[in-house]
């Protein structure tokens, strides 16, 4: 930092925290070192865009693809230990650059011991083919090595503890182990010595024969556990646990609770090798919104912003003498709490200044009179008792009965009404009434 809010550096290696504008950590040069990493494997960046923006959303929000994606060559435990350095959330990569050193030496340590030969101790005198190995039955591919770089001469810079110049030259280490591995596992010895499964044409000295046989490799397989259910520590313990490599990621999810893994990506009861990576997703709960305040906007308006900030609108209408129609009064839950993205926020939009036409069509004169008298805003001003002569279906009414209704508007107009209806305030009401004979 050279001054408050200016960030310098190279978009390509930042971290998604520090492109978030969030304060750098440790785990952020571990980010970094990550990437490096990947470069180095792949030949490529993890991230690339049209603009340094483009690449630092990329780091925020999308997943690195695998490094064997672009060089099959690489060892699957090797990856899982980038693809950790890689993740989103920095709670999630290595805690300090020793636990990465300390990672990196002991996949060496088992690179080193997956291969062992013993070349014999007297001269030869017959060579037999080597015996193949037995086949393992596993599902996760084994480590695969890598080519060694090119001798490079380099000076590490002076310092105390674990520098550049110690990872260094761990790191060429680690490449020339890789390097008699992949000769020794490609059979690159016999062609570099000659043939050995081919018998000599000439016996050798005083008879004596001798076999140069590479012990075969023990393949160690475990069965990979049930994940899903468990909390993201359970999960990581029962995997080191069962020597294997824990590979979490992380996702928002409305019906897991945070913390718990969500899926795994080796089924459970697989059979693998020992020091397999196994990725799974762990739930981060719910994501929250903020509701917005869409109080006294149009029904239309209020709907887009909530739809806008994920939510789900139900909307219910209701007269109102204070907001015009077609206006939110009032919404549940209340602006600016936060909830879960995908919940329903309730609006209730105004009718305006209007009544609700009780439910007197059906009873009888008397409780409809009675009733048009207690509610306020309407005004019963005319019954209109219909014989056979007017009512069609005369005989399906009790007498007295109410058999229709309507208001009449300000320029005398009559409008046909039902039980329910949402009329004007101070509306006039005219009753129709089935005849008594």
């Amino acid at each position: 930092m050279t001054e408050t809010g200016i960030t310098l550096g190279t978009v390509d290696y930042i971290a998604p925290e520090q492109a978030q504008g969030r304060p750098a950590t440790p785990q952020s040069d571990i980010y970094a070192l990550g990437v490096v990493l990947y470069e180095m494997l792949t030949g490529r960046l993890p991230f690339t865009g049209d603009t340094p923006v483009a690449v630092a959303m990329k780091h925020i929000s999308e997943p690195p693809p695998p490094p064997r994606r672009y060089n099959p060559q690489i060892p699957a435990a090797l990856e899982a230990i980038i693809l950790r350095a890689l993740a989103k959330d920095p709670a999630l990569r290595q805690r300090s650059a020793l636990e990465l050193a300390e990672e990196l030496r002991s996949y060496e340590q088992l690179v080193t011991q997956a291969t062992v030969i013993n070349p014999g101790v007297e001269p030869p005198a017959q060579v037999r083919p080597a015996a193949p190995p037995r086949p393992a039955q596993v599902t996760a591919s084994r480590p695969a090595a890598i080519p060694s770089p090119r001798p490079t001469t380099a000076r590490a810079p002076r310092q105390e503890g674990l520098g550049c110049g110690v990872f260094l030259v761990g790191m060429l280490t680690l490449a020339g182990v890789l390097a008699v591995v992949f000769i020794v596992s490609s059979g690159m010895l016999n062609n570099l010595f000659g043939n050995l499964s081919r018998p000599p044409t000439t016996p050798p000295p005083n008879g004596q024969s001798t076999e140069v046989v590479p012990s075969p490799t023990e393949v160690a397989t475990v069965t990979v556990p049930e994940l899903v259910g468990r909390s993201d520590g359970e999960a990581r313990t029962l995997l080191q646990q069962n020597k294997l490599i824990p590979v979490p990621s992380s996702e928002h999810n409305r019906n897991v609770p945070q913390g718990i893994v969500i899926t795994q990506a080796i089924p459970p009861g697989t059979i693998v090798e020992e020091n397999s990576p196994v990725s799974y997703t762990v739930s981060l709960g719910p994501l929250l919104v903020e509701v917005p305040d869409v109080t006294g906007t149009r029904q239309d308006i209020a709907r887009n912003q909530l739809a806008a900030a994920g939510l789900a609108v139900n909307v219910v209408e209701e007269p109102s003498q204070r907001v015009d129609e077609g206006f939110v009064i009032r919404q549940s839950p209340s602006a600016t709490l936060r909830i879960p993205q995908g919940d329903t926020v309730t609006i209730y939009v105004s009718l305006g200044d209007v009544v609700r036409f009780p439910d007197v069509i059906g009873r009888s004169r008397a409780e409809a009179e009675a009733i048009l008298a207690n509610t306020p805003g309407l005004t019963l001003v005319f019954v209109d008792v219909q014989g056979r002569d007017r009512l069609p279906n005369f005989d399906r009414y009790a007498p007295n009965e109410v058999v229709s209704a309507a208001r009449v508007t300000g320029n005398n107009q009559v409008i046909g009404i039902n039980n329910g209806d949402y009329i004007p305030r101070g509306s006039s009401i005219v009753l129709g009434v089935r005849a008594e004979e």
